[in-house]
């Protein structure tokens, strides 16, 4: 299923499949604007299934919840809702629409590419691991970006291939997302969630 969401400061495609046989998918994703800041999420629980879609469907309501937090808070926040449950693995970012910085926190395998407006290409290194409930370590990221800026994150679910700035910096629709998506995503026996996001 492929959504596509036009916002005052960003634009994002998500594509989400469940492993072949689920009817749940066990990653969740969100999208969260406000005046001064986007945040963009995607939380893969563990395993498959209901279990694993109860555990990201709670870490995205916890960033629902608590949006205004720092990203480090929210990661920590995800994490303490988490005990009695299957874990999770978590990337969050977090655009500062004043400061025009972003900031970035994960844990776990989930996948997050940047592309700035000039071509640069930031791939920061998430924590190894997963949230369980367990204390965790939280560290974050910064870096800044421009309008026209573009982000890539997904489940480890989804494998990319032949991707560059050029592939990213027109999709403004879902029939795009959809032509993107049938070229550059291949089929994996997994859940699978991708966000493609542009800011403006």
């Amino acid at each position: 299923m492929i959504e596509f969401k036009r916002k005052q400061h960003v634009s994002v495609s998500a594509y989400q499949k469940p492993k072949e046989g689920n009817f749940l998918c066990g990653d969740s994703y969100v999208v969260v604007e406000s005046e001064e800041y986007v945040i963009c999420a995607v939380a893969d629980g563990l395993g498959s299934g209901e279990e694993a879609h109860a555990s990201s469907t709670t870490v995205v309501n916890v960033i629902k919840q608590h949006h205004h937090e720092s990203v480090k808070r929210l990661v920590e926040l995800c994490n303490n809702n988490l005990v009695s449950q299957r874990g999770v693995v978590l990337t969050v970012v977090k655009f500062d629409q004043r400061e025009k910085k972003a900031h970035f926190g994960s844990v776990g395998n989930i996948g997050f590419l940047f592309y700035s407006s000039s071509g640069q290409i930031i791939r920061p290194m998430p924590r190894r691991g997963f949230l369980s409930g367990r204390r965790i370590n939280v560290k974050t990221e910064c870096f800044p970006f421009d309008p026209g800026s573009i982000f890539v994150i997904y489940s480890d679910g989804v494998h990319l291939s032949g991707i560059k700035h050029e592939n990213l910096t027109d999709l403004r629709s879902q029939e795009e997302a959809s032509r993107f998506i049938e070229k550059h995503v291949k089929a994996n026996d997994d859940d699978m969630t991708l966000l493609v996001g542009q800011l403006h």
